[in-house]
């Protein structure tokens, strides 16, 4: 059972075999043909969330870094260059 506070943690796994389903209804109204592919994001762990507001910057941070559309290579460029922060760009 989950609490409103609880942040579910995710990692990138090369390995993890990852369901994909079609985006558009038209084509395949259905998530009975799922189709698969090696390498996703998979759970790893529940932690319980802050106990107090987000900074409203941090918020919007946050939902920038959403609605960005990092790409994998991005992701896995600033993890090799271990940077601790990442410079989104669409695309």
């Amino acid at each position: 059972q989950f609490e409103d506070e609880t942040l579910v943690e995710c990692i990138y796994d090369p390995n993890w075999r990852t369901l994909c389903y079609e985006p558009d209804d038209r084509r395949q109204a259905t998530w009975d043909f799922p189709k698969e592919r090696v390498g996703g994001w998979r759970f790893d762990c529940l932690h319980k969330g802050p106990t107090k507001p987000t900074d409203v910057r941090t918020a919007y941070s946050l939902q920038q870094a959403a609605t960005d559309g990092i790409t994998q290579d991005h992701l896995v460029a600033a993890l090799h260059s271990g940077s601790s922060s990442l410079v989104l760009g669409r695309g």
